[in-house]
């Protein structure tokens, strides 16, 4: 995780703030040398209390938007995990009304995403290939 938490930073920057649950992997070795490099403060849940940090919040919105979109397009099961990664980017281009109408890769890149791939094109849609 500390390895993943230095990659982030060198690409995107430095967050302010950490929320985590207290997991080893994201309170020791690593990762805590990383947080501390970069003086980053960090908050961590109590436990087996997921409504106090946001991501497990939107993860779980993500999982609820994720099994609309395969139960609507009728998408087989062993495609679960293109499924998710669709349904992820799709919610990370689509504004908010708790971030004023903004997008959260928005806030994240500080660019205006173009969500034009998003709006043309399903996640799983039958192709029928002509031969001649």
């Amino acid at each position: 995780a500390g390895d993943k938490l230095n990659t982030f930073i060198t690409t995107y920057g430095i967050p302010e703030e950490l929320t985590t649950d207290g997991a080893k992997e994201e309170t020791l070795g690593t990762w805590n040398a990383v947080r501390k490099k970069y003086l980053i403060h960090q908050t961590i849940t109590e436990p087996h209390t997921p409504s106090q940090n946001k991501t497990e919040i939107e993860i779980k919105a993500l999982k609820s938007h994720y099994r609309r979109l395969m139960h609507s397009q009728a998408v087989p099961e062993p495609l679960w995990d293109f499924g998710l990664k669709h349904t992820a980017r799709i919610r990370a281009h689509v504004a908010r009304g708790s971030l004023n109408g903004r997008r959260p890769l928005e806030l994240f890149t500080g660019h205006t995403p173009d969500i034009s791939e998003i709006a043309e094109f399903a996640f799983y849609d039958w192709v029928k290939y002509y031969d001649p």
